[in-house]
């Protein structure tokens, strides 16, 4: 957040954790794709619709999606209206949409936005932004860049106000026991808006609106934002900075190096009644997969939430950490995001979950990983079960290698130096070797290393592995 000037209005139940000290000439973005892809149209329906063809077993999922979102275009940019086209097409492809429950969209009102946002931001928005359209005429300029990685045309507002509305139409209909969890298919994503400033992408931001509207709900005290987007997603940092019943936790790239530059750092961990509600967990290097995802999980993330008994998890789900993604540079899959997904879903009191779209910029890849999700929601025991079940449905190509199952050493030390940090507000951290050292002994015992008998030569790779692992 910029700082407030004498006449500027304050953020609600905010403050910013860190100076903006990255200019508007910071870039998510390295490169541009060739072409915007044309979107053909969706039809969305009127009300809440049950599913059309459950399985056995199946757990209540919603999934919320509209058109309205596909109509925010610009020019030739990774944020473009096929990452949600080719998601919601997939889910069909799959049999999975015809699983779960098809929730009525949803458009934000000023009163649920203003939990997160100030009245300013609003006007900028709603005003100033759609002013710079039409004053360049919408019959001539279509759509107009901005600042931070910013595009606007004259559907934008409506389509980020869709966007903030339908994760929160997902937290309400959790909570009011409508469905278990849910997936809220999204765009513009929303982490990197901060109360006053929209960047990276983002104009609302659909996670942390939702958050305070869940908090708002008779009996929710505790809200879980765990966001797994490969960028640390300074916008919910700064509006929950100093919130008391919000834990934020984040994975992300190396802040130093990656965007949004200069957020994310281990160091930051709230303030006055957030203080100890904020959890960054940093990945020091690139090609960050399933195994370094699975240690942060099992050694950090999980005794943390386990400890705090949240009422509600959000997860700012974006996909850009997978690879093939071509902004992330790193290495999770399917089975990745499958695992995690079902971790959270075992930590949250009856597996209430909302996954809310952020990034992924892979449109085919992003399509996969969200769907592996799905599968976790609906309570599969693996990623590819149903493509086994059922010889009629239409198979995933999950990867062409199968992933290291052991994380890097530069995980085990930069998990090591978050707990350290966090131990004074997370006790269950205190011993983290100790932690560490029984995880990676359970891996061993475990036999993840593979079905096929080993060789001297590789059981002792294996064992020299181990021991380079252990604090």
């Amino acid at each position: 957040m910029l700082p407030a000037t004498a006449d500027s209005e304050q953020c609600p139940s905010s403050n910013s954790s860190a100076s903006s000290s990255s200019s508007s000439s910071t870039s998510i973005i390295s490169v541009l794709p060739p072409e915007l892809i044309a979107c053909p149209s969706r039809s969305a329906p009127a009300t809440d619709k049950l599913p059309a063809r459950s399985k056995a077993g199946d757990c209540a999922v919603g999934i919320i999606y509209d058109e309205s979102m596909e109509r925010h275009v610009g020019p030739e940019h990774y944020e473009r209206p096929q990452r949600i086209i080719q998601v919601f097409e997939t889910l069909k492809t799959l049999g999975l949409m015809d699983r779960c429950h098809r929730l009525a969209s949803h458009q934000v009102t000023d009163e649920e936005l203003l939990r997160a946002h100030n009245e300013e931001h609003l006007k900028k928005v709603e005003e100033g932004f759609t002013g710079r359209v039409q004053e360049e005429g919408a019959d001539v300029q279509l759509h107009v860049e901005l600042p931070n990685d910013l595009y606007m045309c004259s559907e934008s507002v409506l389509a980020a106000r869709y966007a903030a509305g339908c994760v929160v139409k997902a937290v309400r209909s959790v909570l009011q026991g409508k469905v278990q969890s849910a997936l809220a298919v999204v765009r513009p994503p929303g982490h990197h808006a901060e109360c006053e400033r929209a960047m990276g992408f983002c104009f609302f931001n659909n996670v942390a609106v939702a958050a305070r509207e869940a908090l708002a709900h008779e009996g929710v005290k505790k809200v879980l934002v765990l966001d797994w987007d490969v960028h640390h997603g300074n916008g919910i940092q700064d509006i929950l900075w100093e919130d008391p019943n919000a834990l934020y936790i984040s994975i992300h790239r190396d802040p130093q190096n990656f965007y949004p530059y200069h957020y994310g750092f281990m160091t930051e961990v709230g303030k006055n009644g957030g203080l100890g509600f904020n959890v960054n967990i940093p990945w020091q290097r690139r090609g960050a997969g399933d195994a370094d995802y699975a240690a942060a999980f099992e050694t950090v993330v999980e005794p943390i939430v386990k400890a705090y008994g949240p009422d509600l998890i959000l997860v700012a789900a974006g996909y850009d950490a997978a690879k093939g993604d071509p902004l992330g540079g790193c290495n999770l899959t399917p089975s990745g995001y499958f695992d995690m997904t079902r971790r959270l879903m075992a930590l949250s009191p009856n597996g209430k979950v909302v996954l809310a779209l952020e990034g992924g910029y892979n449109t085919r890849v992003t399509a996969e990983c969200v769907g592996a999700s799905v599968r976790a929601l609906l309570g599969e025991h693996s990623v590819l079960e149903s493509e086994a079940a059922n010889e009629e449905e239409e198979s995933v190509v999950v990867s062409a290698a199968p992933p290291s199952i052991w994380p890097s050493e530069s995980t085990a030390q930069m998990l090591k130096a978050v707990a350290e940090i966090q131990r004074s507000f997370w006790p269950v951290l205190s011993d983290f070797e100790t932690t560490w050292n029984a995880y990676l002994t359970k891996k061993v015992a475990a036999k993840e290393v593979g079905t096929t008998k080993k060789s001297r030569v590789e059981e002792g790779r294996l064992m020299a592995l181990v021991a380079k692992l252990k604090l």
